[in-house]
């Protein structure tokens, strides 16, 4: 016998705004459904063009 199945949990998903970090920041742009700040950096990467020149500075912050 098997014991019961458990349900599958949904991942959880946050909206972020992306910044370039400087004084002042730039705004890159808002990233949803992104779990962690490293995958929100990582399509603002590729959905904003960012350049290579500034993608080390780039910071996420999780919106409430």
């Amino acid at each position: 016998m098997l014991p019961p199945a458990m349900p599958k949990l949904r991942s959880i998903t946050y909206s972020w705004t992306v910044f370039i970090a400087g004084l002042p920041a730039k705004f890159v742009g808002i990233i949803d459904n992104a779990p962690d700040a490293e995958t929100a950096i990582a399509r603002a990467i590729d959905e904003y063009q960012v350049p290579p020149n500034e993608r080390g500075r780039l910071v996420a912050l999780r919106r409430d």
